[in-house]
């Protein structure tokens, strides 16, 4: 299996708190567990740098309904 990198910003939506910003940590480290991705996730100025590492499609698939989120 080769390793893919998908990197990206996003921009949060207006009013988002700390208590939103530990729900996605705790969705997303359990959605990417299942998935067997890994990545990092940092947040600042209500811009969030995602980082997704895995299988291609996976990867992909994972991009996908995050941006449908």
């Amino acid at each position: 299996m080769s390793l893919h990198r998908l990197i990206y910003l996003s921009y949060a939506r207006p009013g988002l708190n700390y208590n939103d910003l530990r729900d996605i940590m705790f969705k997303s480290e359990i959605n990417n567990a299942k998935a067997g991705i890994t990545g990092m996730l940092c947040f600042g100025n209500n811009i969030f740098l995602q980082i997704l590492e895995g299988n291609r499609k996976i990867v992909n698939q994972t991009y996908h309904r995050i941006a449908q989120d």
